[in-house]
């Protein structure tokens, strides 16, 4: 153990000292973004909201409708699957005139209205965060039940990173798009259009093609800059990883728990396994049910902390048991059926700050006091029987 901790002692002094690539990677990441500084590079929310602005001929950008019909006609184009209720010759010679961008209507990320020619572009916009169950196919469902716009002819967009289908089988309509498409489509315009632009605009969106250029991979030099330095410094860059940021985060959520009002159970960087203290009073031995806080794993820098909760009863009259009697008391708990279920999640603006990760942890607590208490009740009859 300790001939393994001078190794990697060493690779951190290599890794530090005299590193040029590290250097150079420092001074590029040092240059001046909006996005990275507000750190919004992976917020959804945030790129929805430019998408919607870029898609509006009305709007500040100055492009006009040009970026509207690009993009219509790249998505026709480039997208993979679904269904096509116009072509990209004909999107060319539209009047786009009459131009509605509506942002989460009835929970839809994007829907741009084309009253003239009575057609509806629908996005559903994903960074990081995973489809939801049936998301797509109950999005499609509130736009066709709509009395307005129920004559429009649509064109449904599922919106990735890197343009992967959807899971859901009744989302066949959708067509696949990727942020990739979305980054060529806008640079092309920009290189187009710069002396039509204003400055301030010129500006916003070299910074905003900057972001996006990292967020899907397109930066060929970064990419192999980043890959030179971690082939010569893996191993202190994974003890980095591994001892950084999460074992932060780890640290926190123990002073977090501390106070006699939850037991720890387990904690490592990835996570911290626990239960209320109360419950240890209820719960036979060997009986595995347990709660815990995690990080976001799918962020660089995590920015949601997540609390789940697990049944794991051998006995599996004993587990149905327990689980019909959660579900009937309506504990959010547990859904019908599942092991286990993510409770709750909530955003932190900044991983590094340790009063924030405990306020976060403490926020869920609370929230979930009456929870915890109620499920005790549960457990109380259950176990009883056992006893």
């Amino acid at each position: 153990m300790e001939e393994s901790s001078e190794v990697l002692k060493a690779a951190l002094d290599h890794f530090l000292a005299d590193n040029p690539e590290l250097e150079e990677l420092s001074a590029r990441l040092a240059t001046f973004n909006i996005f990275r500084t507000l750190k919004i590079e992976g917020d959804e929310i945030r790129h929805s909201n430019i998408l919607a602005w870029l898609l509006d001929p009305d709007e500040s950008h100055g492009l006009d409708d040009i970026f509207l019909r690009r993009l219509l006609s790249n998505i026709i184009l480039e997208g993979e699957g679904g269904t096509r209720p116009i072509s990209a010759a004909k999107i060319e010679l539209l009047e786009l005139s009459d131009i509605e961008v509506r942002r989460e209507w009835n929970h839809i990320d994007l829907l741009v209205i084309d009253h003239e020619n009575q057609m509806v572009l629908l996005i559903e916009n994903k960074i990081h965060s995973g489809e939801g169950a049936d998301q797509l196919a109950r999005y499609k469902k509130v736009f066709e039940n709509d009395s307005e716009l129920q004559s429009f002819k649509p064109i449904y967009v599922f919106l990735t990173l890197t343009g992967q289908a959807s899971e859901d089988e009744e989302a066949g309509e959708y067509i696949s798009y990727s942020w990739k498409e979305v980054f060529a489509v806008l640079e092309r315009i920009v290189k187009q259009r710069e002396s039509q632009l204003t400055e301030s605009v010129k500006i916003f969106l070299t910074h905003y093609l900057e972001t996006l250029k990292e967020l899907t991979m397109q930066d060929e030099d970064l990419i192999k800059l980043c890959k030179d330095i971690y082939r010569k410094h893996k191993e202190a860059i994974e003890a980095i990883f591994e001892h950084g940021m999460t074992s932060n985060f780890q640290q926190e959520v123990e002073k977090a728990l501390k106070g006699g009002e939850f037991e720890i159970i387990n904690s490592n960087p990835g996570g911290v396994t626990f239960l209320p203290a109360s419950w240890k009073r209820v719960l036979p031995e060997p009986v595995n049910i347990y709660c815990s806080f995690w990080p976001d794993p799918s962020y660089r820098d995590f920015q949601k902390i997540y609390l789940g909760f697990n049944i794991q009863v051998k006995d599996q009259e004993v587990r149905d048991r327990c689980i019909e009697k959660l579900v009937a008391t309506d504990l959010r708990l547990i859904k019908k059926g599942q092991k286990s279920h993510n409770l709750d999640k909530t955003e932190i603006s900044d991983p590094t700050d340790e009063k924030k990760i405990q306020e976060a942890v403490a926020k869920l607590l609370q929230k979930w006091k009456k929870e915890f208490d109620a499920a005790e009740e549960v457990f109380k009859k259950v176990f009883k029987k056992e006893g």
